[in-house]
């Protein structure tokens, strides 16, 4: 759900807000703090979603998928 929402470039990259926008725009009804938490997960488990401080007002946190991340094999893995 959060991850589909989530652009494929930094230039790109949404605040919280902007993700509930995109996701109620494709009808999913959710809040900022569902959105938090699962970008909190998506960072832990998987290390393709970055975030990053963005430059407009108080400096809100920008968040966006790294895709050459997400196809980059692990030490662990073969």
């Amino acid at each position: 759900m959060v991850l589909d929402a989530l652009p494929g470039l930094k230039e790109e990259a949404l605040t919280k807000t902007e993700i509930v926008d995109a996701l109620e725009e494709k009808g999913i009804e959710t809040s900022k703090s569902t959105v938090r938490r699962k970008l909190e997960y998506l960072r832990d488990l998987k290390d393709s979603v970055r975030q990053f401080e963005g430059d407009g007002k108080g400096n809100p946190l920008l968040h966006y998928r790294d895709v050459e991340a997400a196809f980059t094999p692990h030490d662990d893995e073969v």
